[in-house]
């Protein structure tokens, strides 16, 4: 008869989770994986008793849960009841894994002046937390650079390329997305009426796919830095198109020794999202700049910079339109002449044939003239 294999802490789910939300401490080994998993964790420390970690475990950890891992070398009733005694406010999440300088004795003055509270253990090792009277920070704040927190590298644009899946939006099922890189989309002289500017260029998608929010951003600044570098901020309105709604994910994996123990291969391999990008289609416009005839070389330049921010193939139209407006330019100098067209800042209204006569006629005074 095979000799029984004794329980040990190998596994994730065995390893001692001290989970603190709204002051309520639970002790415990089987929410470490779903408390990791949930995001809001604050704070990871590896309680004693757990066998050593490898650095592969340590990153993963701090992959899951997104903050800084910790060691302590202690005894874990001793860590529950330091920890319950000093957070009683915030939302907190303390778990097991890691080693850092933070929990030795040699800590540097410059690690212990923003934490605020100090307890000493049996272990001989001191533990140095900061409090959290009012809100717990966010996730995204700068850590200082003797703190050992490991983060993952963001995954390849390349990766998302291809329009593959339906488009999956931001929702109330598809929450926890992370801010899109780009947040503005009009530049340089907005207010700007359509007669001011009517050179207008574009730069045309020639693919169907997926542009990143970080690749719109990018070609955001190359072409307005250009055109303000040589037309000047008031000679110019840049405006991008596509707008990134389609949120993309990622099933963090791991390809280190050991990593079949700590996770579960392709099973649930619903990722979580990771990003935003714009699906554009052949012929969709992404980015267009409206500007005066003298600076159609530096319009041409600019949009020809920005073209390798982007994947796969893009051209450069010059529009027959006037501006912005749907309009060729015979048909815009033609209707304004005749009073047809009113200028509404970067767009323009046109007479309708429809409603009351009398708002027309007051809108539209040149149309009706007697010639």
């Amino acid at each position: 008869m095979a000799p029984v294999k004794k329980k040990n802490a190998e596994g994730i789910n065995s390893r001692l989770a001290l989970v603190i939300k709204s002051g309520k401490v639970t002790l415990g080994y089987k929410s470490t994986l779903k408390t990791l998993r949930s995001g809001k964790a604050k704070l990871v420390i590896i309680a004693g008793n757990t066998p050593p970690l490898r650095k592969s475990e340590l990153e993963y950890y701090a992959m899951l849960a997104k903050c800084n891992v910790h060691h302590f070398a202690g005894n874990n009733i001793e860590l529950g009841t330091a920890c319950g005694k000093m957070f009683r406010c915030s939302t907190m999440a303390v778990l097991d894994a890691g080693d850092s300088d933070i929990l030795s004795g040699e800590t540097s003055e410059k690690t212990l002046n923003p934490f605020k509270w100090a307890l000493d253990l049996k272990s001989r090792s001191r533990i140095f937390l900061k409090s959290f009277d009012s809100h717990p920070p966010s996730l995204n704040n700068k850590r200082p650079a003797n703190s050992k927190s490991f983060k993952m590298a963001r995954r390849p644009a390349r990766c998302y390329r291809y329009c593959k899946n339906k488009p999956y939006p931001k929702s109330r099922f598809n929450r926890g997305v992370p801010d899109p890189k780009i947040r503005i989309f009009d530049l340089g002289r907005k207010r700007a009426t359509v007669d001011e500017f009517p050179l207008c260029i574009h730069l045309v998608s020639n693919e169907y796919e997926q542009l990143s929010s970080e690749a719109l951003e990018a070609a955001r600044i190359c072409a307005n830095k250009y055109m303000v570098k040589y037309t000047g901020k008031e000679s110019f309105h840049l405006r991008v198109r596509p707008h990134p709604y389609h949120v993309v994910r990622i099933n963090k994996m791991l390809s280190c020794a050991g990593a079949d123990r700590l996770q579960t291969g392709m099973r649930g391999a619903w990722g979580k999202p990771n990003g935003t990008v714009a699906r554009v289609n052949i012929g969709q416009i992404i980015l267009s700049i409206r500007t005066r005839e003298t600076y159609r070389a530096h319009a041409l330049e600019s949009l020809r910079r920005s073209q390798y921010k982007f994947p796969g193939r893009q051209k450069i139209i010059v529009s027959k339109n006037w501006g912005f407006t749907p309009l060729r330019r015979e048909e815009y100098m033609e209707k304004k002449a005749t009073g047809k067209v009113l200028v509404d800042g970067a767009y323009v209204q046109f007479l309708s044939n429809h409603g009351k006569l009398a708002d027309n006629v007051r809108r539209f005074p040149a149309a009706f003239q007697e010639a």
